[in-house]
């Protein structure tokens, strides 16, 4: 319940109303690393750090050799593989909080205190 409440208000990021599961997180990581090199090929600011990092968490580490073509053509891709895979956002968001909960039931817990405030959630 604390959960739900939680997701209803305090969430921030301008997502368009699409739940948030790690295989989500995944596609918008791989779009953003294709859209810094495409921006920094535009002669724009790009933080090189920034890219390195989303290059080491996203395992492609290719991103600076492309050229403006190739980085265009990964990006379409990209988005196209993202539209098929928000189609089926509710259920890996579901999909998710069942094993995060299965996971936490099994937990073996420190205290009696932290027990009782996770059913309570």
């Amino acid at each position: 319940m604390v959960w739900r409440h939680a997701e209803d208000n305090c969430r921030t990021t301008s997502s368009g109303k699409v739940p948030w599961s790690p295989k989500l997180q995944g596609f918008w990581d791989r779009l953003s690393l294709w859209k810094l090199p495409l921006k920094g090929h535009k002669r724009c600011h790009v933080s090189s750090q920034k890219v390195r990092r989303l290059m080491k968490k996203t395992r492609l580490c290719n991103a600076w050799k492309k050229t403006t073509d190739e980085l265009e053509v990964a990006l379409t891709a990209e988005r196209r593989a993202y539209k098929q895979a928000k189609l089926q956002a509710t259920q890996s968001r579901r999909d998710f909080l069942t094993v995060q909960t299965t996971d936490a039931k099994k937990k073996k817990w420190k205290s009696q205190k932290a027990h009782n405030r996770f059913l309570q959630l």
